[in-house]
């Protein structure tokens, strides 16, 4: 292999870096999916709320400690406040070997993203769809994206350990998939 000053092997990039390249195609899949719901509807909204907790309840446990504290319980309000049930995986995903860090990135990246579906959130005028906020809410104030990012900056991991936390990320990009798809949510075009 020749490398040059603009190309890195995958052991020599960041492992931000390497986590945004080599998810991306995963993670604008879900992004597509689940952001093309009408966050101004109770379906719609109970919708992305349901794939966030079915996600977030299997593998949060993974999370030692869980950097974002009762996010599972405010989805579980959230979903009740707009009359529906918390979703059980009918089809539960293999969680067995995933890395923490990756599993971490995708669940607290998922902040920035629910900063902009606040903003689509708060245009609805349905009292149901206002009253399930609790999950909007913590993701505005948490702190665990910018933590993570910084603990990221200096991260040093054998290049072993740093594929197993990007294979680890596109996996939980998927299982968020697998929970669109379990809800009902269409699939990206």
């Amino acid at each position: 292999m020749n490398d040059t000053p603009d190309t890195k092997r995958d052991d020599e990039r960041p492992i931000r870096e390497r986590l945004r390249a080599d998810t991306a195609e995963s993670h604008n899949r879900i992004d597509r999916r689940l952001g093309a719901l009408d966050l101004g509807t109770v379906d719609g909204l109970s919708r992305l709320l349901g794939a966030h907790h079915l996600v977030q309840a299997r593998l949060d446990p993974l999370c030692d400690p869980d950097p974002r504290p009762g996010f599972v319980e405010a989805l579980g309000r959230d979903l009740q406040a707009l009359g529906r049930p918390v979703p059980v995986w009918r089809d539960p995903p293999d969680t067995t070997g995933l890395h923490p860090l990756g599993y971490r990135y995708v669940v607290t990246g998922s902040q920035m993203g629910a900063r902009l579906l606040h903003r689509d959130w708060s245009r609805a005028t349905d009292p149901h769809v206002r009253a399930a906020g609790a999950w909007m809410e913590a993701n505005r104030q948490s702190r665990a994206w910018p933590e993570l990012l910084g603990r990221l900056r200096g991260l040093v991991l054998s290049p072993g350990e740093a594929d197993h936390v990007v294979t680890s990320a596109d996996r939980v990009f998927r299982i968020y998939d697998r929970a669109a798809t379990e809800l009902g949510v269409d699939a990206a075009s």
